[in-house]
């Protein structure tokens, strides 16, 4: 053999080596370094059909490789905290559901601090301009400007772009809405003599005289006791609102109550803490074991707070805290 060939057939083994051990590698958990192998950053118009007037074929999208490689990014992603999916994402170029919501709810809050009625409606209405393909805004009440997604997927908050849209294989797929499976086995009869699942809401209705405000500023922070409709049980609701002028916005806090419910046949004690947002808590208890009109609900202390991140759930640092006496709550049965 020439010394030309023997170079030859070295160089071809040496490649061939490189290229299997390349090979084993992208086999390995995604990691910053061959996050390809999993997902790639692409843009709506190259797998869309959907008309231009509902969608954006600029927007980024994420595009993964398959369904195994699909989940397995969602799970990898659900087990880091929200920096760290920020971290991670921004690091690949895409901004996911869950970025976009964030930054434009922090830029309608920090609308509310301005104290100019003119500038304020002037900001607001620009800010129902840029947003208007992306959020929608309280139907029911005109002066509730929370911001919401056009979905509620989890996972699409996580690997979705502000529409909720990933892209595996080469098919485009939309969110699916998440359906509370509560009354998933109550049914009607249709027109056409068909029987069919009632859309029945799991609704909180509130007491008279049940409920709490406490007051920080511009935040109004709330705690009601109700129940929820249908199931007939004890429930409580927990809610921060920051307003200007007439209008109001959900802010996202960290909500802990502690209290004790006592009635001539009925002595109970509750703690419920709950992560960012408006909360709605079934303490699963029936109305007829806790009592009627006269019940007592003693607040030790309720505390709404900006976040939530030490390990023990010590709320810090305190933004909002109370405590009082319910009193002649009117229960609805």
């Amino acid at each position: 053999m020439t010394n030309k060939k023997f170079i030859y057939v070295i160089n071809t083994f040496i490649i061939a080596i490189v290229a299997i051990l390349c090979s084993c590698n992208n086999e390995e958990a995604f990691d910053d370094n061959n996050h390809e192998s999993d997902f790639k950053v692409c843009t709506m118009g190259q797998f869309t059909s959907v008309s231009r007037s509902t969608t954006d074929f600029d927007l980024p999208i994420l595009q993964f490789k398959d369904e195994a490689s699909y989940c397995s990014v969602v799970n990898k992603l659900k087990n880091m905290s929200e920096e760290e999916r920020t971290d991670f994402l921004k690091k690949h170029g895409f901004e996911n559901a869950e970025m976009f919501y964030t930054k434009a709810d922090k830029e309608l809050d920090e609308l509310f601090e301005i104290n100019d009625s003119s500038l304020f409606v002037k900001a607001l209405n620009d800010f129902k301009v840029k947003y208007k393909k992306f959020l929608s805004l309280n139907n029911n009440n005109k002066y509730d400007v929370t911001p919401h997604l056009f979905f509620n997927d989890t996972d699409r908050m996580i690997v979705g772009n502000q529409l909720g849209y990933v892209v595996i294989g080469n098919k485009i797929q939309a969110p699916k809405n998440s359906v509370s499976n509560v009354y998933r086995d109550v049914y009607q009869i249709n027109n056409d003599g068909k029987l069919a699942k009632a859309p029945i809401e799991n609704k909180f209705i509130p007491f008279e005289h049940g409920s709490m405000l406490v007051k920080n500023g511009k935040i109004r922070s709330f705690f009601n006791v109700g129940t929820i409709q249908y199931s007939g049980t004890l429930a409580v609701k927990l809610k921060s609102l920051k307003k200007n002028f007439v209008w109001n916005k959900e802010v996202k806090y960290v909500h802990q109550v502690d209290f004790e419910i006592k009635s001539s046949k009925y002595n109970n004690r509750f703690f419920v803490s709950k992560d960012y947002g408006c909360h709605e808590q079934d303490l699963f208890v029936p109305l007829r074991t806790v009592g009627d009109y006269g019940t007592k609900f003693d607040v030790n202390v309720i505390k709404f707070t900006i976040n939530n991140k030490n390990k023990d759930n010590t709320l810090s640092p305190l933004s909002n805290s109370g405590s009082g006496l319910l009193k002649d709550v009117i229960f609805k049965q």
